[in-house]
């Protein structure tokens, strides 16, 4: 199916619309290095039944930057301490760093 240039615009003005941006708007988020984490990687690092604790809402509906934060070593052995964990928790943990985080911590990101 193809979408012609109004279709395409009515789409993106409905989605804008509903996270309350103004038409014509596209919201553009940076955030710094995180951490998402599954429920199995909760119960390991924080103990069963743990709950994640929401300091602070996010431009995502439903996202929060919590207290809890980890440390990251990569095969460099350097640490990059201090990674915010965001929640709610997801199905597959993942870490998110930029590429000069790659660099000191010597791995390869997609």
């Amino acid at each position: 199916m193809t979408l012609n240039e109004q279709q395409i615009k009515a789409i993106v003005d409905k989605i804008v619309g509903e996270i309350g941006g103004k038409e014509g708007d596209i919201p553009v988020g940076i955030s710094n290095r995180h951490i998402h984490l599954s429920r199995e990687h909760v119960d390991i690092l924080f103990g069963k039944g743990y709950k994640l604790t929401p300091i602070k809402d996010l431009s995502q509906p439903g996202q929060f930057a919590c207290k809890e934060q980890l440390t990251i070593i990569g095969p460099s052995m350097r640490a990059i301490e201090g990674v915010r964990v965001l929640g709610p928790e997801r199905k597959k943990s993942q870490v998110e760093i930029s590429r000069t985080d790659s660099y000191q911590l010597k791995v390869k990101p997609p």
